[in-house]
């Protein structure tokens, strides 16, 4: 029921007094599709409710299967995919994370994209989680620092690890951040409480590995 839920502009979408206003499916107008629309809706809004508090902007949602979702989402002109069977997310406990960022650079426009391995052994506490990409940035800063002048592939671990070198905490507590948000929006998608499964938050490390980094004009 959740198929393709696409272009949703979270903060727009409160503003109303409608129910069926989180989100719009291409449902008939028979009296059963009504009440399914109806469910989804009731079910959706606490998620998006809480994407809303975060000020997040909900792209896409797609559910694939039991406890499969594709979901993108924006924050701060980033913008964020993620693929994930919570079944094996608990197994594993491993996020892939997919982000892209287009700007304007020497008058060309250019995508960048890089791909993220998240170790999602511990899951943070909604009142600590605070979202902000200033590490990102400077992520971004030292991508475009190497050049435009041809597309960018860049798949040496030492390469991708310089990438990060000086803000390597904030970068990880960033992402940390972005991940923990994710999989709790996915929990009240899904209704059912995924984090308490991993733990909360606490000192321990979080570890990340960047997989890949791809530059292209568009």
């Amino acid at each position: 029921m959740l198929e393709k839920i696409a272009e949703i502009n979270v903060e727009n979408k409160f503003s109303g007094g409608s129910r069926n206003q989180y989100a719009h499916r291409q449902y008939g107008q028979n009296n059963q599709k009504k009440d399914e629309n109806e469910h989804d809706s009731l079910s959706l809004s606490p998620a998006f409710k809480m994407a809303a508090k975060f000020h997040l902007n909900i792209k896409q949602i797609t559910k694939e299967g039991v406890g499969k979702y594709f979901v993108k989402f924006e924050l701060n002109e980033f913008q964020f995919e993620v693929n994930v069977d919570l079944n094996k997310l608990l197994q594993n406990r491993q996020l892939q994370l997919h982000s892209t960022k287009e700007l304007v650079q020497d008058g060309e426009r250019i995508q960048i994209s890089f791909w993220i391995n998240y170790s999602m052994d511990r899951i943070a506490d909604d009142d600590s989680i605070i979202l902000s990409t200033n590490a990102l940035e400077r992520f971004i800063n030292k991508i475009i620092d190497l050049g435009t002048g041809s597309n960018l592939n860049i798949y040496s671990e030492a390469s991708l690890e310089s990438l990060t070198d000086g803000i390597e905490y904030q970068f990880n507590d960033e992402l940390f951040n972005i991940c923990s948000i994710a999989i709790k929006f996915l929990e009240k998608l899904h209704q059912e409480k995924i984090s308490e499964k991993f733990g909360v938050k606490d000192e321990q490390e979080r570890f990340f590995a960047i997989q890949l980094v791809k530059q292209n004009k568009i």
